[in-house]
């Protein structure tokens, strides 16, 4: 081969280009396939020892790339080692938007991407991919969840037998908001018959609530501890939700995506033993017994109510301490916030009457100041004239923190 005549050589998956320079003259590609280099070599013979030592360089340079790869896969793993220590902000933040969709996007974004890298030919990657995926099934499991059985369209106020001396039911019927699609002549239909407040509203603020109460289901998973399901049960459960806060902007207590309803009193154990409860706010779920809970709006005006006095709780977890950076001096809900302040001052005085001599709340509303706030809910909207007589500051007060006035 003349001194003063250089040649270049690349490759690629599908073929091989030769670039011949000549002095005096212009660059010369000579293009041929993989399969065809043999035979374009045999009839260029000085060419042969040439390609060979570049073939070999462009090996090499695979091989760069190769560690490249595996350095960017290390990096990825490193990354994900990093946010793994802030995964409970993370996966908090998640939840308290409760953006369902969130997961189920992941989830095919991940899958397209797995098939994709399978068919191009990068298994490293399709693997890597893998393992986010399973990840993601783990942490997602029950937003992903595929709903299997279908509601009864019968109600029934009978709760699954069960004595408060054995275990409650080992049956669980789970369903995935999203999967509850119910028409708006149903929602009328149960709360006409089931559900007072929404008989007192306009025809506007009927439409409203319908569309709030349809959205909350949606966004929450339901757990029926009993062997039938009926639609009353996520419909009733979730406008008790609303009417609690349908004078407020934000009304879906995101922070409480999973709601567990029993066929009647249910249990808990503690150090001091066994505890049967007609409700429960815990972690970020609400319980509730299907028997109460109907009893409650069945009886409008004795100022008990189970299904308002847990979101009561619930509302306040998610307006004053959820949502509440204290390092930040911040609040996400400010003037919720400000208005259970004021309710706090007021409510104190006549927290401090009742204890004296309770007239309107119970006993066990006296037991602590959360307990208080929960059942002056509860009298709020069963008995609100009574309320106002006897506390027409304390009423003014819930007036303004829930935005309603029911006098």
């Amino acid at each position: 081969m003349p001194y003063d005549t250089t040649y270049q050589v690349t490759t690629n998956k599908n073929s091989t280009i030769i670039t011949a320079t000549i002095p005096g003259g212009k660059d010369t590609l000579i293009n041929c396939t993989i399969e065809e280099l043999p035979k374009y070599l045999k009839n260029h013979p000085e060419l042969v020892e040439y390609v060979s030592a570049n073939t070999k360089k462009v090996e090499i340079d695979n091989k760069k790339e190769n560690d490249q790869s595996s350095f960017l896969g290390v990096l990825m793993l490193a990354v994900i080692l990093i946010l793994s220590f802030k995964f409970d902000k993370i996966l908090s933040w998640i939840q308290n938007r409760n953006h369902f969709k969130i997961p189920k996007a992941i989830a095919i974004i991940l899958g397209t991407s797995i098939i994709s890298c399978l068919l191009l030919g990068y298994e490293e990657a399709a693997v890597f991919l893998s393992i986010i995926f399973i990840i993601t099934l783990i942490i997602f499991r029950n937003e992903l969840v595929i709903v299997r059985k279908t509601i009864n369209t019968l109600l029934t106020e009978k709760p699954a037998k069960n004595s408060k001396n054995t275990e409650v039911s080992k049956t669980i019927i789970q369903y995935f908001g999203t999967s509850l699609k119910f028409s708006n002549g149903e929602f009328e239909s149960i709360f006409e018959k089931h559900f007072p407040y929404f008989l007192n509203l306009s025809i506007e603020e009927k439409k409203k609530f319908i569309h709030r109460t349809r959205k909350f289901i949606t966004n929450k998973i339901f757990y029926l501890h009993t062997s039938d399901g009926f639609k009353e049960m996520p419909i009733l459960v979730s406008a008790a939700a609303v009417q609690l806060t349908f004078g407020l902007s934000d009304y879906m207590l995101h922070y409480f995506k999973h709601i567990h309803i029993y066929p009647e009193e249910f249990y808990r154990a503690n150090d001091l033993g066994i505890c049967f409860l007609e409700g429960n706010v815990t972690g970020n779920k609400v319980s509730l017994s299907w028997k109460h809970f109907l009893h409650g709006y069945n009886q409008v005006k004795d100022g008990a109510n189970v299904g308002l006095h847990e979101f009561a709780h619930a509302l306040h977890y998610q307006k004053a301490i959820v949502e509440f950076d204290e390092e930040k001096s911040r609040y996400l809900d400010k003037k919720f916030y400000t208005d259970f302040t004021k309710f706090i001052s007021i409510g104190d005085k006549a927290y401090q009457n009742e204890c004296k001599c309770n007239t309107i709340y119970s006993e066990y509303a006296l037991s602590n100041f959360q307990e208080f706030w929960a059942e002056s809910v509860e009298i709020f909207f069963e008995k609100p004239n009574e309320l106002k007589d006897k506390y027409p500051d304390l009423y003014a007060a819930i007036s303004i923190l829930l935005n309603q006035d029911l006098t």
